[in-house]
């Protein structure tokens, strides 16, 4: 199956921020200059911003087919169940009901009730701030993806590592204790996330 075009930017996107951020060369003892540091961070920073935007924008398209295609032919679709199953329990199997959620309309129209679903995800989606594995969880279940069963755990594992090594970077800055590798990160994210990000791609597509 073909990867999607969002998949492609973002690994192109990847590519541009390493050839600007961090040095051509690594050092074999890796010492670098305060300016090489914080230009890693920057680095880390602007990819982990790249992969949510790239898993927020592929999941939306995943549930706008879902629910168009449902609209259309009213042909079931895992997706429109999962969207429609959450949104009518009140999302509590995912833990606390994210607030200012829009209530559903309690109609008994079944195009109805999946438009709610589908508002009510996008607002989610749109609230979504980070990548680790309880971000992944609100934005891929819905969308009957099985965090315990299509996707890697130790993908998983890494993908909250790097939101952790990312808020750190973020909240912390230059009183950050240990400065960021650049090799280290560069690697991180190729053999970390990005072929985990891969298979995902699949999975999702896989869906429409």
């Amino acid at each position: 199956m073909p990867l999607s075009t969002q998949y492609y930017t973002l690994c192109k996107r990847v590519v541009e921020l390493r050839k600007n951020l961090l040095p051509k060369s690594f050092d074999a003892m890796g010492n670098y200059t305060p300016e090489v540091y914080d230009k890693t961070r920057g680095f880390v920073a602007l990819v982990h911003a790249e992969i949510e935007f790239y898993i927020e924008n592929l999941c939306l398209e995943v549930a706008n087919y879902s629910v168009r295609n449902w609209h259309t032919s009213r042909t079931a679709n895992s997706v429109a169940f999962g969207l429609h199953s959450l949104c009518y329990s009140g999302w509590g199997e995912l833990g606390k009901r994210p607030e200012k959620l829009p209530d559903p309309t309690n109609q008994i129209c079944i195009e109805a009730r999946i438009s709610d679903a589908l508002k009510q995800y996008k607002q989610i989606v749109d609230a979504n701030h980070g990548i680790k594995e309880d971000n992944l969880k609100w934005l891929l279940v819905p969308l009957s993806i099985r965090l315990s069963s299509d996707l890697d755990p130790n993908w998983l594992t890494s993908m909250s590592n790097f939101g952790v090594h990312r808020g750190g970077i973020v909240h912390q800055a230059g009183r950050i204790n240990q400065p960021p590798d650049p090799k280290s990160s560069l690697n991180f994210v190729w053999r970390q996330i990005i072929p985990g990000l891969k298979r995902l791609d699949v999975r999702l597509k896989s869906l429409i």
